[in-house]
């Protein structure tokens, strides 16, 4: 997710300060969200958003534009991705561009193109931006990232576990003392209710580098708890057994 996106931008931006909010972790998203834009005045603002989050998306998506309202704003993720015209038909547009698909690419692009510009790409590769009259602009699709090793470890530094305190993730286990794991992407089915359904294959990770990246949860942070967030973990089969063996070899 947006840790991905982090990790991602700072090998090609180390200076920049980020700053993720996770609504979850809030009483008040609304509020949280102006005392950020206030207090951090950020020079791009983005939502990343899943689809049974919708609701939430558009409100957030209006304080943003009432509290920010000059400021470049995208959105992102699963729910974007998949209901572009939603968002992007009213007038005005909830946000100013959509990254359609896997953003760590296109993210990094686009801060480029805002860092020369001053202003958002309107034919970057893989984002959908609104045109006048309620219209549209889909761009060309983004290729997906084949060998998804080039990317990064998120940025768990961007987060603080502390604020998870109190809070069980979906896998009903504490969200402040876990960590989401990514061995692969991509799924060989197609569910017509999922956004995995637009890949056409699974990419996996190298096993050493899921290793290494347990172990620095494990060692440097104590954690003791990993949830597998894989579209789809067992395919191929023997990849997933490599990686649970080495789990068990390992810790």
């Amino acid at each position: 997710g947006l840790m991905y996106l982090i990790s991602s931008a700072r090998k090609t931006y180390p200076d920049i300060e980020f700053k993720i909010l996770h609504t979850i972790t809030c009483e008040n998203a609304e509020e949280n969200v102006k005392r950020i834009i206030s207090d951090f005045k950020p020079d791009l603002i983005g939502i990343r958003s899943l689809s049974i989050c919708s609701g939430e998306f558009e409100t957030l998506a209006k304080v943003v534009r009432k509290e920010a309202p000059e400021t470049p704003f995208i959105g992102g993720g699963p729910y974007p991705s998949a209901s572009y015209e939603y968002i992007l038909e009213p007038s005005p547009p909830l946000v100013d561009l959509i990254v359609k698909g896997e953003g760590e690419i296109t993210f990094v692009e686009l801060i480029t193109y805002l860092s020369k510009n001053d202003s958002l790409p309107s034919s970057l590769t893989g984002t959908v931006v609104p045109l006048q009259g309620g219209e549209v602009k889909v761009n060309d699709a983004r290729p997906i990232i084949d060998n998804i090793d080039i990317i990064p470890a998120p940025a768990y530094d961007a987060i603080k576990l502390e604020d998870y305190k109190g809070i069980s993730n979906l896998a009903y286990q504490r969200a402040d003392s876990c960590a989401f794991i990514e061995t692969s992407r991509g799924c060989t089915y197609k569910c017509y209710y999922c956004h995995a359904a637009l890949s056409e294959t699974v990419r996996r990770r190298s096993p050493q580098l899921v290793f290494d990246e347990i172990s620095e949860h494990y060692h440097q942070k104590g954690i003791r708890d990993f949830v597998f967030v894989d579209d789809i973990f067992n395919v191929p089969k023997k990849i997933g057994k490599t990686i649970l063996r080495g789990i068990i070899e390992h810790f």
